[in-house]
C-alpha cells in the first residue's frame, strides 16, 4: 500500500515549493492589477434627490382648473418642473422606453428625453 498523506506531509511539500506558489500568486495578482487598470470603466451613475415637497397649496382653493385636477386634490398645485426633472434624472425614463419598445421599436431614451424637454 502507499504512504498516508497527512497535513504535515502536505505542509512540507508547500514549504519546499514555496517559491513556485509565491511566484504564481504574485504573477496572477500582477496580471489582474494590470487588466483592472487598463480596462475602462463601463458604468456611470447620476442621482437626484427631491428634498422638498413638489406640491404647494393653492390659495383658498382658487386658481385655474387644470386637467390634473380630476386626478389630484383641487387644493394642491403640482410643480411639474420638479417632477419633470426627477423623471429625466431617474430610471423611470429607461423603464418607460423598455415598455414602449414593443409598440415603438425605434424609440430611444434620448429621443424621449428630447421630447419631454421641449
Amino acid at each position: 500500500m502507499g504512504q498516508e498523506w497527512g497535513y504535515g506531509h502536505l505542509l512540507s511539500i508547500l514549504v519546499r515549493r514555496k517559491y513556485w506558489f509565491l511566484g504564481t500568486f504574485v504573477g496572477a495578482l500582477a496580471a489582474s492589477v494590470f487588466v483592472t487598470l487598463k480596462t475602462p470603466a463601463t458604468y456611470q451613475s447620476v442621482m437626484q434627490i427631491l428634498i422638498e415637497s413638489n406640491y404647494q397649496s393653492k390659495p383658498d382653493g382658487l386658481g385655474q382648473r387644470s386637467p390634473e385636477d380630476k386626478f389630484a386634490d383641487p387644493n394642491v398645485q403640482v410643480d411639474t418642473t420638479t417632477q419633470l426633472q426627477v423623471l429625466l434624472g431617474s430610471e423611470v425614463l429607461e423603464k418607460a422606453v423598455e415598455r414602449l419598445q414593443s409598440t415603438y421599436p425605434n424609440i430611444t431614451s434620448e429621443e424621449l428625453r428630447g421630447a419631454l424637454t421641449g
